[in-house]
């Protein structure tokens, strides 16, 4: 059965990814009002005297540095690569070490992106992931601050006319599909991920637990149940 990578020809990050049976996972971490950073082996950086790249990362083990423009007060994206379970808690953990911050780095501007591996999934399973998440869409927002399922980069699906092609094969969803929705299909395309854009930017580890919980809920159901 043909998958996802396959279907789009897409040169993953690491052919493991393909072929796992456990869930794997890179965050997008925005942070504004940073003073210093500090990454286990490397030298302190001052994110003024640092020119940073809007696509290329600057990577400092499995972190890498974005240039965002959206971001105030020498404002960075982190991103990491794709990582299990527990190494994302243990990257979030050394990289929120490593910053010295100022008094308000998560603004309304600010918001953590986790994209869930899906390179080892049929394209019907990825179908089946997306519908999953439809019915408990509420239960996601539930668990993010309320004002995200009123922001702009993080509209709802059924804020929107995506559910009247939920019956479309999925290559067709896709093509439909909008970037700024909370599930955002798009990257299926080139990377092998759907992006989940709810949760705020927060520095609180048991917080980002929690979501990533969830998530790894949702995905390993999809894996274990293939689509009937």
């Amino acid at each position: 059965m043909t998958n996802i990578t396959e279907y789009y020809d897409i040169a993953v990050f690491d052919e493991k990814l393909c072929e796992t049976d456990e869930f794997y996972c890179g965050t997008e971490y925005e942070i504004e009002d940073i003073k210093e950073i500090k990454l286990p082996g490397f030298d302190t950086m001052y994110p003024g005297s640092l020119s940073l790249s809007d696509v290329n990362p600057y990577w400092r083990g499995d972190v890498g540095l974005v240039h965002d423009g959206s971001l105030r007060n020498h404002g960075i994206e982190f991103i990491t690569k794709p990582l299990t379970y527990e190494n994302s808690l243990k990257v979030f953990e050394t990289l929120h070490n490593g910053l010295v911050l100022g008094p308000n780095p998560y603004t309304v501007r600010t918001s953590t992106h986790v994209h869930v591996n899906m390179c080892n999934m049929a394209m019907d399973q990825v179908k089946h992931m997306m519908l999953t998440y439809a019915l408990l869409e509420p239960v996601f927002f539930a668990a993010v601050k309320p004002e995200r399922q009123h922001n702009i980069h993080c509209v709802p699906l059924n804020y929107t006319l995506l559910p009247s092609v939920y019956a479309s094969p999925i290559q067709d969803i896709i093509k439909s599909w909008s970037k700024y929705s909370a599930l955002n299909l798009m990257p299926l395309r080139s990377q092998g991920t759907m992006e989940f854009r709810h949760l705020h930017g927060t520095g609180d580890i048991q917080v980002y637990q929690r979501w990533l919980t969830m998530l790894g809920e949702l995905w390993t159901f999809v894996f274990n149940n293939p689509p009937n």
